[in-house]
């Protein structure tokens, strides 16, 4: 029982590095860090398991509002650099978009819900979405830009506790293929930011 509740703590604590470095880039290179439809994913996410679907919460709840706030901070900074992204787009309209694409996902939850599809099984799919977005926008972005090592490696050990934690408590094939997907697609990601910085000649260490 003991290793349940340090695994516990070890995924919350590196998401949120994750999280936390993923701010940090993205002030500093004007841009943000995470997959815009990974973003909408989690904000919903978090948002009905804080609210509507609290007594379904697999988490603490201080763990899911902590996650929510951190999000929400990553949404900001999509909103403050759209143009840079998204030049053809003035603010007003890419705004819309992102509300009208936040409803979206909290109605595919809501309806996933309904159709008894349980708050930690949801996580799963939209966890692996996150981590082929992530290989998907480095290869996009041809460049570390909004990206660093440090996002990579707590993404992948927060994921990785996250499955040790699930497959004490539960066994099931869909569990255990969806993380081996997850942690394929985070390997991945973790090889070519590494490759992106061997070929650039700088430190991974580096903590700015």
């Amino acid at each position: 029982m003991r290793w349940h509740g340090i695994l516990y703590i070890l995924q919350f604590s590196f998401w949120c590095l994750a999280y936390l470095f993923a701010l940090l880039r993205g002030w500093r290179d004007k841009t943000y860090s995470i997959p815009l439809p990974a973003i909408l994913l989690n904000v919903a996410w978090e948002l009905l398991a804080c609210t509507v679907y609290r007594q379904y919460l697999p988490v603490a709840p201080v763990m899911a509002i902590t996650w929510l706030l951190l999000d929400l901070c990553i949404l900001f900074q999509v909103f403050l650099y759209s143009p840079n992204e998204f030049p053809g787009i003035n603010r007003f309209v890419f705004a819309s978009l992102i509300l009208n694409g936040l409803l979206l996902c909290i109605y595919v939850f809501h309806l996933a819900h309904a159709a008894g599809l349980t708050y930690l099984l949801s996580a799963f799919p939209q966890n692996l979405l996150m981590s082929i977005l992530f290989v998907r926008m480095l290869k996009v972005r041809r460049s570390l830009r909004g990206q660093s090592f440090y996002i990579a490696i707590f993404k992948f050990l927060g994921t990785l506790c996250a499955m040790l934690f699930v497959l004490l408590n539960f066994l099931s094939p869909l569990y255990e293929t969806t993380f081996a997907a997850i942690i394929f697609f985070d390997l991945i990601y973790l090889n070519l930011v590494w490759s992106h910085l061997q070929r650039a000649g700088a430190n991974p260490w580096l903590l700015w």
